[in-house]
């Protein structure tokens, strides 16, 4: 039999490594991504115009879908606009 002084430290470690290895919310990962391909985007030369209406109306899509709650659609929309503009996806949490 274990001992609870000897379990003790290990469910603390196994608590803390799950607490760490917790995925970001999906909701923070697509206002993150509407916000740093903005950023992208506004720091990018000058694009055709058809490029930038629809990288515009992707993001309204991601936008609307967020705004709805529906994070899985939000993050759909973000890996297509990220592929156009070249950018890599966010690790989570940053």
């Amino acid at each position: 039999m274990v001992s609870i002084r000897t379990l003790g430290p290990v469910i603390l470690v196994a608590a803390s490594l799950g607490a760490i290895a917790a995925p970001e919310d999906p909701a923070a990962r697509c206002r993150a991504g509407l916000d740093r391909s903005l950023a992208a985007m506004e720091d990018l030369p000058l694009m055709k115009e058809e490029l930038a209406t629809g990288l515009m109306w992707a993001r309204l899509d991601a936008e609307t879908a967020l705004a709805s709650g529906d994070t899985v659609t939000c993050l759909e929309k973000l890996a297509v606009v990220n592929a156009i503009l070249g950018l890599r996806p966010a690790a989570p949490g940053g």
